[in-house]
């Protein structure tokens, strides 16, 4: 009899994978991301990261692509309060009646890291709920409080004439008073009716209109009752008496 056989037994099999699909995962998606900021480039030289460039306070009712959204944010900043409390530079571009040329905003660094286009940033501006624009010219909310004194006197409102929008409101509806004075003379537009004064108003001087309809109407009684009094021959209700 021969040796015994020996048969090696078979090398493992590699383990088994199975690819599981992950699960649709219902979020929203993520803010527009955020350009690195030209500043941010020269920290690594000893300078420092700009701050976080802000984002709108104006409600859009509609999706804006990253561009807009944060060239929104940053020309609002720029026209708040709270930085038009320190930047002297840009209150000294304001006219008299707070209008700064976008050109100006256009021109600004972070500006000009968003979009080169001027018109891309009219265009956002007037997107805005907080500012005005007008022509080639924004102005902010509250402008009044930093005019400076020896601002130059605006031009921008006498060029684009009474219907920019933003002349001084007229009532549709004007309501004549008594005591204003009417085209002839009188009050409230009644002829033979002088002017008074509020607060001199009496009986008998008559107020308005109805004041003096109320007297032809007691002339007319008296004329039909000094009539009555002749044919029937009584005095009793004779103009005399009754006066």
């Amino acid at each position: 009899m021969g040796a015994p056989e020996y048969f090696a037994p078979p090398p493992p099999r590699p383990p088994l994978t199975t690819y599981i699909p992950t699960g649709f995962e219902p979020y929203a998606p993520p803010p527009p991301s955020q350009p690195v900021p030209l500043s941010a480039s020269a920290s690594g030289h000893g300078g420092h990261a700009a701050p976080p460039m802000p984002v709108p306070l104006s409600q859009i009712g509609f999706p804006l692509d990253p561009t807009r959204y944060y060239l929104l944010g940053q020309l609002e900043y720029y026209l708040s309060p709270q930085n038009m409390a320190q930047d002297f530079f840009l209150r000294k571009r304001m006219d008299s009646k707070g209008w700064i040329p976008i050109d100006l905003l256009a021109s600004f660094n972070r500006v000009k890291q968003l979009t080169q286009e001027y018109q891309l940033v009219r265009e956002v501006l007037m997107l805005s709920s907080l500012v005005q624009v007008r022509e080639h010219f924004v102005r902010m909310g509250g402008w009044e409080q930093f005019v400076l004194p020896d601002a130059p006197k605006s031009v921008v409102e006498a060029e684009v004439g009474e219907d920019s929008g933003y002349s001084s409101y007229i009532p549709q509806h004007q309501h004549t008073y008594p005591h204003q004075q009417g085209e002839d003379g009188g009050v409230g537009g009644v002829p033979g009716v002088p002017q008074q004064e509020p607060g001199e108003w009496s009986h008998t001087s008559g107020v308005g209109v109805e004041g003096e309809e109320e007297g032809e109407e007691e002339d007319e009684e008296d004329d039909v009752v000094f009539v009555m009094g002749q044919d029937e021959g009584e005095g009793m209700w004779s103009h005399e008496k009754r006066a």
